[in-house]
């Protein structure tokens, strides 16, 4: 398997967890009990999730090259990499994720 494609299926099965954490949260209980509200706490769990994924060497920060696993995140490194030191770190990678839903 090609680099590229390793990189592409990882993407996929990152993007696809947050989706089922995102999905779990509006899940209906059968019981007609309300469901739950994402709150903020909820929300920074599955960001932080997803950055620890794409931290392969768990040094608490996303480099260039762990960023390329997140294709959107990668695509704009440099805008999103405020002080221009190399790498997101978890409080960039929670504002890239911002902005990236509003696009």
């Amino acid at each position: 398997m090609s680099r590229s494609v390793r990189k592409q299926l990882l993407s996929a099965i990152l993007l696809t967890g947050v989706a089922l954490v995102a999905a779990a949260q509006s899940y209906k209980q059968p019981d007609k009990q309300p469901a739950p509200v994402a709150d903020a706490s909820t929300d920074a769990a599955a960001l932080q999730a997803a950055f620890d994924n794409a931290d392969i060497n768990r040094d608490g920060r996303l480099t260039r090259q762990e960023a390329a696993r997140i294709p959107a995140v990668h695509s704009r490194f440099d805008q999103l990499d405020k002080d221009r030191n190399g790498y997101l770190t978890p409080e960039e990678f929670g504002k890239a994720t911002g902005q990236l839903s509003r696009d």
